[in-house]
């Protein structure tokens, strides 16, 4: 029997997609194979899967350098024969044999060496029905048993949340990023109970410390100087030894950051290599023994700190106010770390989540045009604040719940929690988010528009 098979060609280069689509054409066989989309990045795998209905998803090699990114398909594909729906089958091109090795030991099928002349397309394609009936008879088994995905199976196991990476960015100063950081935290530490590690990551004057009233000896510049001298080995003592205490909160821990913003410009640290694989341990020792753990990012995205701090969070809070000014700053950073990096952990659509801070309601534009305008989803409004209650935290070096427990800032922010823990839930349900005011908004892209 004649089957249309679907196939999607994950990748950025249009002339392998059209050799693909040329050799599904040529194809001879029973079935017809045609190329159904060209998937750009990792994240649209998702995509491929669920929207294209794709039988196969053929992988580019450049999209798999990375143990990171190899790992990233392998899960999607384990993912899929687990689920119960109809099996997909992932075709990796691969351009040596370290990659060809690289993706054999991840149980996904390393299909052919890249670049292919026009036959060896023909031929690659033709092999497709064959990989098609052996998940088919995979599928049908009467050994086959669906399971749950491992991250599914995380979130039960923990009744609802799951261990994160936190970050919180924005593109501009005085946007109130510090301050939300560290409000995030005590909600998730405070109101939720969990144990919680922030780390100052701003690279131009730190100060989440100072706002917690931490009196901070040591810092994450002085871990990065001893993650160096001791031969770029972080062990749990050093990072331990930097690690400071919230009085206020006992389950609130933070890494304090640097004052000096010269001391990330010193040769001797700042490149990116460096950076990312001190990053990359701070972390897998924090996810070891936190629930939580809040970045707070500097706004300088293009420095090597900043830059590794986006990529290992799971989901990015992006803060922004109303002012346009603002707004233009983080649409034009959006978009240069979107189209700069191919690197998928670094920019996805569905990690991240638009805050408006400081929010009026008289104020245009409204909450939704700005999400619609920068296209990233709106994930809270934290209103502005006109009682003197955060400057007041602030100033006496306490948390806002602390200072003024009924501030409405407070129900914005815990509300916000909820994406994270939803247990904290409970706690919003007789205080409802300020919606958007009336008469409705233009739109913020029409505010940008050239007058004529």
């Amino acid at each position: 029997m004649s089957r249309e098979i679907a196939v999607c060609v994950l990748s950025r280069s249009f002339d392998l997609a059209a050799k693909i689509g040329q050799a599904c054409s040529a194809y001879q066989g029973e079935d017809k194979l045609y190329v159904i989309a060209q998937l750009s990045h990792i994240g649209a795998i998702d995509e491929g899967i669920t929207t294209h209905e794709a039988d196969v998803i053929i992988v580019d090699p450049n999209f798999i350098l990375t143990n990171e990114n190899i790992g990233i398909v392998a899960e999607k594909s384990a993912s899929v024969l687990a689920s119960g729906n109809k099996p997909v089958v992932f075709l990796c091109l691969y351009k040596d044999n370290t990659q060809k090795e690289a993706l054999s030991q991840k149980g996904l099928y390393a299909l052919a060496p890249y670049p292919l002349s026009d036959d060896e397309f023909v031929s690659l394609i033709s092999s497709i029905p064959s990989f098609i009936n052996k998940a088919e008879e995979i599928r049908n088994s009467n050994k086959y048993t669906p399971v749950i995905n491992r991250q599914i199976r995380d979130v039960i196991a923990r009744a609802g949340w799951q261990k994160l990476v936190i970050g919180l960015w924005g593109a501009s100063n005085g946007i109130g990023k510090t301050f939300l950081a560290r409000e995030m935290a005590v909600a998730l530490a405070k109101e939720g109970g969990r144990s919680i590690l922030l780390i100052d990551a701003v690279t131009e004057s730190a100060k989440l410390d100072i706002y917690l009233g931490i009196d901070a000896k040591k810092d994450l510049f002085s871990m990065m100087t001893l993650y160096q001298a001791n031969q770029k080995n972080l062990s749990d003592n050093i990072i331990k030894n930097h690690i400071y205490q919230c009085s206020d909160i006992p389950n609130l821990y933070i890494v304090p950051g640097v004052r000096n913003p010269y001391y990330w410009t010193r040769q001797d640290v700042a490149n990116i290599s460096n950076i990312e694989s001190f990053v990359v341990s701070l972390i897998n020792y924090a996810k070891s023994n936190y629930d939580f753990v809040i970045f707070n990012i500097g706004i300088r995205y293009y420095d090597p700190l900043p830059f590794a701090s986006i990529k290992v969070c799971d989901r990015l809070m992006i803060i922004t106010t109303q002012n346009i000014g603002i707004l233009r700053s983080l649409k034009y950073a959006a978009d240069t770390l979107k189209q700069s990096s191919s690197d998928v952990a670094l920019w996805r659509n569905e990690k991240n989540i638009l805050i408006v801070n400081q929010w009026m309601e008289a104020v245009s534009p409204k909450p939704k045009d700005m999400a619609q305008f920068l296209n990233i989803s709106l994930g809270g409004i934290v209103p502005l604040d006109t009682s003197g209650d955060i400057i007041r935290s602030i100033n006496l070096q306490k948390p806002l719940p602390v200072i003024s427990p009924g501030n409405p800032v407070n129900q914005a922010i815990r509300q916000m929690a909820t994406i994270f823990f939803p247990a904290l839930d409970a706690l919003e349900k007789n205080v409802p988010l300020q919606t958007e005011a009336k008469p409705k908004s233009k739109g913020l892209l029409g505010m940008f528009a050239k007058k004529t």
